[in-house]
């Protein structure tokens, strides 16, 4: 795929892309802006990209679903955990809008790469540190998205999600699979099978 709007077309087609507010952001945020100049040529690709050793670029279709799953609106608080690239952070924030946006990573690359890229971006609240960990405030959040495998929903991002809110990412059911689920109301919905990095 050559063009955004090819890549945009392609995830419509496939199903990844069914709400108008995340094809809106994916039209306006230009992933080759947050791809390596190395791999600038695959930014439109339906692949994942590496960053660094054990950092990646997710594929365009997960992130997508990611983001679909997530029930972000206009006014919606997120809590981003692995910012990456801030490719998916930008995509956020485009739909948030007046939303409040944190994203947390741990990896001092990464941190300094999505801090370079969203320069431009106000209103967007990167930390440098472990997602596990982290705590803002209690019931703030009305959705979580992770990028990182792991295989229990931590009890800080319990406490922190609205009494309605969602938790979207890749829940590692075994060694072999893991799954993007959303958890609401103490319910765990499967989704996609993905392949994520496993979280530090």
């Amino acid at each position: 795929m050559e063009s955004i709007y090819e890549m945009v077309d392609y995830l419509k087609e496939n199903g990844f892309i069914t709400k108008a507010e995340v094809e809106q952001a994916f039209l306006k945020v230009d992933r080759k802006h947050f791809v390596p100049e190395s791999y600038k040529e695959y930014a439109y690709e339906d692949v994942a990209l590496p960053l660094k050793e054990n950092v990646t670029i997710s594929a365009p279709s997960v992130i997508a679903r990611s983001l679909e799953l997530a029930e972000l609106g206009e006014e919606k608080n997120v809590l981003e955990i692995g910012t990456g690239s801030g490719y998916s952070t930008a995509l956020i924030k485009n739909i948030i809008k007046e939303g409040i946006l944190y994203s947390i990573e741990i990896d001092e690359f990464a941190f300094n790469y999505a801090k370079e890229k969203l320069k431009n971006y106000k209103d967007i609240k990167l930390l440098k540190g472990d997602g596990k960990n982290i705590f803002i405030k209690e019931k703030f959040f009305d959705s979580i998205i992770v990028h990182a495998a792991f295989n229990n929903f931590c009890e800080t991002w319990i406490k922190q999600l609205k009494d309605d809110g969602c938790i979207v990412g890749p829940f590692e059911k075994d060694d072999y699979m893991q799954f993007l689920v959303k958890y609401k109301n103490g319910i765990i919905t499967y989704d996609l099978p993905v392949l994520y990095v496993k979280m530090l």
